[in-house]
C-alpha cells in the first residue's frame, strides 16, 4: 500500500495500445517503442476511450458529469486529472468495458506540495518522466523519436520507458534536449520542465 501525496489520477492507454489507427491529432497511429520497452510515461492518450464516445455524443450522463469535473480540475493542475480515486475507477471501467487497453495511473510533482491531496492506494512507482505544460514529455518527444541522437541515454531507461529517480541524469537530459532539438527539428520546450513520478494502480 502506497500512501502519497499526488496532483491526481488519469486514465491512459496501456503502453502498448498507446496509438490511434487513424493517427488524428497529436495521436501516433504505432506505440512509441525502442526495441522492447514501450513508452510508458504521462504523454499517452488520456481519457482516449471517454472523449471518442462524447464527440460520438453517446457518453452516459455519470460519466459526462465525471468528465466534467476533471476539466474543471484541470484548470487548477494543469494536468488533466481526476482527484476522486472512486470517480478515477468508474472511469477506468467505463473505459476498458469494451477491451481491456487503458491503465489509472497516478501522479505526484517533484518540490511541490500545493494543490496536492493524500492518497492511499496499491501500486508500483513506474519511473520518473519529464513534462512541460503544452508540450508533452521530452522522454517521448526525444529518446523514442529520435532514439538515434540520444542513445546514451536510452540506455538509462527502465523497463516502463522513464527514468529512475536520477537527479543528474534528469539534468543532464534535458540540457541535452534543449540543445539538440534546434538542429534536428524536434519539438522545443517553452516553460519550466517538471519532474513527474508516475504510478501504477493495480
Amino acid at each position: 500500500m502506497l500512501n502519497i501525496n499526488i496532483l491526481g489520477y488519469l486514465v491512459l492507454r496501456k503502453p502498448e495500445y498507446n496509438f490511434d489507427e487513424l493517427g488524428r491529432g497529436a495521436y501516433l497511429p504505432y506505440a512509441p517503442k525502442i526495441d522492447t520497452i514501450y513508452y510508458g510515461g504521462i504523454d499517452r492518450m488520456e481519457w482516449f476511450d471517454i472523449d471518442e464516445k462524447y464527440y460520438n455524443d453517446t457518453l452516459p450522463n455519470d460519466i459526462l458529469k465525471l468528465r466534467d469535473k476533471v476539466i474543471d480540475a484541470s484548470r487548477q493542475y494543469n494536468f488533466n486529472v481526476c482527484t476522486c480515486l472512486d470517480d478515477a475507477k468508474k472511469m477506468l471501467a467505463f473505459s476498458n468495458k469494451d477491451q481491456d487497453r487503458n491503465d489509472l495511473i497516478a501522479i505526484s510533482l517533484y518540490n511541490k506540495i500545493e494543490n496536492t491531496i493524500d492518497a492511499e492506494f496499491e501500486g508500483e512507482l513506474l519511473g520518473c518522466d519529464l513534462y512541460c505544460d503544452g508540450f508533452g514529455s521530452l522522454i517521448r518527444e526525444g529518446i523514442f523519436n529520435k532514439p538515434e541522437l540520444f542513445r546514451e541515454y536510452a540506455t538509462n531507461l527502465n523497463k516502463n520507458g522513464l527514468f529512475d529517480i536520477n537527479k543528474n541524469i534528469i539534468q543532464k537530459y534535458t540540457e541535452m534536449y534543449e540543445i539538440v532539438s534546434v538542429s534536428n527539428n524536434l519539438e522545443q520546450f517553452d516553460g519550466p520542465i517538471k519532474s513527474v513520478s508516475v504510478y501504477k494502480l493495480f
